[in-house]
């Protein structure tokens, strides 16, 4: 059995930053998040011959934002870490800055799709 939505999520809580399922509107940064994740979810329906909806499988990538400095690389290992402690196989990209986030942003390309499972879609805060 695959990884779930509801997995993801028991995951990112236990990385203790805050995040949101989607995109963020507005910049976190603002209310004093050092950190935060945005899941970037594609869900895909499969569906039977006769119309009926027999999956909906998930394309999951996380950005996790940061300050930069010489913690954050030690925390972008630590979500490696977790995430494959939680079965999510992942590729991880370098860091870039984004200069109008003034924060530096690590895309996580999780492998393959995880299933359908409740997300609420809220903020998270740890």
């Amino acid at each position: 059995m695959r990884p779930d939505c509801k997995a993801l999520a028991a995951a990112l809580d236990g990385f203790g930053a805050l995040w949101r399922w989607g995109d963020f509107y507005g910049n976190p940064a603002c209310d004093g998040a050092a950190e935060y994740i945005a899941v970037l979810d594609e869900p895909t329906f499969d569906g039977s011959d006769d119309g009926e909806l027999t999956c909906c499988r998930h394309s999951v990538a996380l950005e996790l934002y940061d300050n930069g400095g010489r913690g954050a690389e030690a925390r972008r290992r630590e979500l490696s870490r977790l995430l494959l402690a939680s079965g999510f196989k992942h590729k991880r990209a370098g860091s870039v800055h984004i200069p109008s986030e003034r924060k530096h942003m690590t895309a996580y390309y999780l492998n393959g799709w995880i299933e359908e499972g409740e997300a609420d879609g809220r903020d998270h805060r740890d």
